[in-house]
């Protein structure tokens, strides 16, 4: 028996398609007899399942309508229009189908068994229609636009009935029965007609041999399969109706397969190919022009000439004025055409011709040559052109220098004008003096504008000066070059050209010209740019990857700062609930949420530190810029990563949801010296699951002393939030006394009794209540508090008697601050002139405008200012003179030395002498000792605070 060779390959080729089309039958068999009494699926899950699915298919037939209506190469062309009609009704059918299922919301008309079943059977027998017309190799003539247009009227049609008509029809399904009669038939009859197209795909694929029809087979034997299936269920949520599903989709990735796979992957393998054909070719071509020394013309099937060698150009003069696309008539004399157009009309015919022929040349002297003429045919065996080889029988010394010349110029020729290459020559300057097209068109300079300048004209810029310098280098000694080389076109584009320049030797051993040719990689180097914005950045977040964060650390254990003491901060960063979140709204607004906060992250971090993605909602930032980590000050890292916190924190709104989330922060830092990334990731990451461990949330130090200091300190920020509203601050205060030891006021003290951290000193939470801007609210409560009790407090009766409360520059920065301070007096009904405000020399910092503004405004309400720790800050005699202070105080560290140290003495006896210029009264703070009092007595000072006379107390305990 006769097997055809397709055929017979076909058998040993294809033996997996025959085991998976043998387990996809098995395996629907089992479905349908096995798990026939089975519900295993919800009604909800059934939906899902079904939007899925017929979505899926959507997406498959129309990436196949895309191919086959963008399809350039002529594979399968007669098949063209009728898979754009026919599957882009199915693609519309299987949405509608898709939207219409019951529990779908309503489109137009409510969705419903009905409705959607009616798509599903659309949309099957248009597919069956589709692979019939295929099968039966029918042609669909016309354009593809036309057909596609028709394919998306005949869905409207379809839409418009199923939607409006579609209860009008029979019933295919009966709640708690299960599918019609009707139904049943149809699907038989679809199911019959899937087995017959089947049939005749294998048949063909054994004829032809294309994998394509082995695909439409397995498809059909699917989508058989599916008719059964879909006669067996009951209910909405059948086994039978999920597996059904599941095999239509399987039939549908075999269309994907064989369509669009396949055509995709074609035009690469084409390419491959003509890539070694044109390799091939040219090794041929080269091969011949090196060893061929005759005329080679072409003649066009009218007798037009198309091409001329050079060898036919220095042989025969007529050719010496421009006569490519001439007739021959136009080009040689009539007894030339006279004696050689017989021969040329017999070639016509398809038949090689051989003769000889003499004529004259350019001198007058006798040319003997003998023509061989070969016709060329297209694929329909019809003659297009004739190659005619004209071999100059001549006298051998001059064909031998003829033939020396013409290899000399053939040789020119090949390395300048090759068609695929970009070339220009230039002198021994580096001048260029010719180009050819390719290069006029890739640098978009017109020859005129190239030649006579250098290749500085299109230099980019992106290699630096050594490049150029290694390549004159190379060449100048007569050797030939190589490289990939960015050029600028005149648009301002980028092009890459791989670059080989040749140099040509004169008789002095000297480079007299340079003939560059290069290939044009500009797509190819952007390829490779992708390939490695794919390998170093996350495909969703466009972040650096793990890869990225590698070569990160690499670098910097060979930069500079490695061996200098510099640190890196590595923080590791994990999204608290996050698989929460996917699991309840779901991945796409998971991966939006990690979008987002990728996008957050970058307004943070920038250059040179880097942000990561390691995957998942893991991310990884690397603080390498001496700035972050300055001196030791690792609190600065702290607030870096407090930064990230809050911003993370901050509310995300995605797709309509509003998503909250916070971060763990693990942090770690490491010496450069020492850095290295695994270790720095695995500390950060014991340092990660302690922030989970303490309720998330928060920020952790993986290094114990650093990080217990941190500790210390947001402990200290987060007592203070509450300590007010807990009761935990309290005011005491230390008596003021003259000369004459009488008192004459007293100074409002800050006290704070954690019961947590014990008693704090002011001098440790004072500095972070400014810091994180809780001091105003501190500061408003000391002042009331002050005055309440002055207000409630007998021995507050003696008028001379006054309190002062400290104010810090940030507190006087409000611009509320005067309105409050005299709302608060007048509410306790305090004499304004009982009231001192205690400013230090930071509140200068704040202008001198601003701040003698606040000063008269505070004066004209009859408060008295002092200026406390003068001579520690700013002091200066100008602001002294402008400002309206009338109390200096004379800072502690002054008094205790001033009896030791003569710099300390002259400083206090200089204060003393200024203020009684300037009227101003003197508080001498820290007196512990009756000697400094009498010493500070003798100097003139007036007033005196300190232990020797009183230690701070509250009211209840006063002395």
């Amino acid at each position: 028996m006769y097997i055809s060779k397709a055929g017979f390959k076909c058998q040993g080729v294809n033996n997996h398609y025959f085991v998976l089309f043998s387990s996809l039958i098995i395996g629907a068999l089992i479905c349908f007899f096995v798990l026939e009494s089975i519900d295993i699926f919800s009604q909800k899950n059934t939906e899902i399942l079904h939007l899925t699915t017929e979505l899926l298919s959507v997406f498959v037939f129309s990436s196949v309508v895309l191919l086959e209506f963008q399809r350039l190469d002529g594979r399968y062309a007669e098949q063209t229009n009728i898979i754009i009609f026919g599957f882009s009704i199915v693609l519309m059918m299987d949405y509608m189908n898709a939207i219409s299922f019951a529990g779908m919301p309503a489109f137009i008309t409510p969705s419903s068994s009905q409705k959607s079943i009616f798509f599903s059977l659309a949309a099957r027998m248009f597919e069956l229609l589709t692979f019939a017309a295929i099968a039966a190799s029918l042609t669909f003539h016309g354009r593809k636009m036309v057909w596609l247009s028709c394919g998306l009227i005949v869905s409207v049609i379809l839409i418009a009935f199923g939607t409006l008509f579609a209860y009008n029809l029979p019933s295919l399904f009966i709640h708690g029965e299960g599918v019609s009669i009707v139904k049943i038939t149809l699907e038989n009859v679809l199911l019959i007609g899937y087995v017959v197209v089947a049939y005749l795909f294998y048949k063909k694929h054994n004829v032809d041999g294309e994998k394509r029809y082995l695909h439409f087979a397995l498809s059909s034997v699917c989508m058989a399969l599916f008719s059964l299936l879909v006669t067996q269920y009951q209910t909405l949520s059948d086994t039978y109706l999920v597996i059904a599903h599941l095999v239509k989709l399987c039939g549908a990735l075999f269309i994907y397969k064989s369509v669009f796979i396949e055509g995709v992957l074609y035009p690469y393998s084409m390419v491959n190919k003509a890539e070694l054909y044109a390799s091939k070719k040219k090794n041929e071509l080269k091969t011949i022009l090196d060893n061929m020394n005759i005329g080679v013309l072409r003649l066009s099937a009218d007798f037009k000439l198309s091409y001329y060698n050079q060898n036919a150009l220095k042989t025969y003069f007529y050719l010496r004025t421009p006569t490519q696309g001439k007739y021959i008539h136009d080009v040689f004399p009539p007894d030339v055409i006279d004696k050689v157009l017989p021969f040329l009309r017999t070639a016509l015919k398809g038949e090689q011709v051989k003769f000889s022929i003499n004529l004259k040349g350019l001198d007058e002297e006798t040319l003997f040559l003998d023509v061989n003429v070969i016709p060329e045919n297209d694929k329909s065996e019809k003659v297009i052109s004739l190659l005619c080889l004209i071999e100059n029988m001549t006298e051998m010394k001059l064909a031998e220098k003829e033939n020396e010349e013409l290899n000399r110029s053939r040789a020119e020729l090949k390395k300048a004008l090759d068609q695929h290459a970009i070339v220009a020559t230039t002198n021994s300057k580096g001048v260029i003096t010719s180009v050819n097209e390719k290069f006029c068109n890739i640098s978009q300079f017109s020859a005129a504008e190239l030649i006579g300048k250098t290749h500085a004209l299109v230099n980019s810029g992106t290699h630096p000066p050594r490049f150029f310098k290694t390549m004159w280098q190379t060449i100048r000694s007569g050797q030939v070059w190589s490289g990939e080389v960015c050029n600028r076109a005149k648009d301002g584009s980028l092009y890459w050209v791989n670059s080989t320049v040749v140099p040509f030797i004169d008789e002095n051993n000297k480079p007299y010209k340079y003939i560059a040719i290069r290939a044009d990689i500009t797509d190819r180097k952007l390829a490779e740019q992708n390939v490695h914005r794919l390998a170093m950045y996350d495909e969703l977040t466009n972040l650096p990857n793990r890869r990225h964060l590698i070569d990160k650390a690499k670098s910097l254990a060979k930069s500079k700062h490695h061996t200098q003491g510099h640190s890196y901060a590595l923080l590791l960063i994990d999204l608290d609930n996050f698989k929460m979140i996917n699991d309840t709204l779901g991945h796409s607004i998971g991966d939006l949420l990690l979008k987002e906060v990728s996008r957050r992250l970058e307004s943070i971090v920038l250059s040179p530190n880097l942000i990561a993605r390691l995957g998942g909602d893991e991310f990884v930032i690397l603080l390498d810029d001496p700035a972050c980590i300055k001196d030791g000050d690792f609190h600065s890292v702290d607030s870096f990563a407090q930064n990230i916190r809050e911003t993370i924190s901050r509310v995300f709104y995605l797709d309509g949801y509003e998503v909250h989330t916070t971060p763990s922060i693990g942090l770690t830092i490491i010496n450069a010296c020492d850095f290295e990334l695994s270790e720095a990731l695995k500390q950060a990451d014991i340092a990660m699951y302690h922030s989970k461990e303490r309720g998330r949330n928060m920020i952790s130090f993986y290094d114990p002393k650093l990080q217990a200091s941190i500790l210390e300190r947001n402990e200290i920020n987060q007592g203070l939030i509450n300590a007010i509203a807990k009761k935990e601050l309290n005011v005491v205060y230390q008596p003021i006394h003259n000369t004459s030891k009488e008192l004459i006021g007293y100074e409002a003290l800050l006290r704070w009794d954690s019961p947590k951290l014990g008693s704090v000193s002011p001098d440790v939470f004072i500095p972070i209540a400014e810091e994180t801007k809780q001091i105003n609210q501190i500061g408003q409560w000391v002042l009331e508090q002050v005055c309440e009790e002055m207000s409630k407090n007998d021995a507050y009766s003696n008028p001379n008697l006054s309190v002062a409360v400290n104010v810090s520059a940030l507190q006087f920065q409000d611009p509320n601050f005067v309105p409050q301070v005299l709302e608060t007096i007048n509410r306790f009904s305090i004499q304004p002139s009982r009231l001192k405000l205690e400013l230090t020399e930071g509140v200068i910092l704040m202008g001198t405008e601003m701040l003698i503004k606040r000063m008269k405004d505070l004066k004209n309400l009859g408060i008295n200012l002092s200026l406390d720790d003068f001579g520690t800050g700013y002091s200066s005699l100008s602001y002294l003179t402008r400002f309206p202070i009338d109390t200096l105080k004379i800072d502690k560290s002054f008094i205790d030395k001033m009896l030791i140290s003569s710099e300390d003495e002259s400083v206090v006896k200089a204060i003393l002498t200024l203020a009684t210029s300037l009227g101003k009264n003197v508080i001498a703070e820290g007196v512990e000792s009756e000697e400094q009092f009498q010493y500070l007595k003798r100097l003139g000072c007036q007033f005196f605070q300190g232990y020797l006379l009183g230690k701070p107390q509250s009211f209840n305990h006063r002395e």
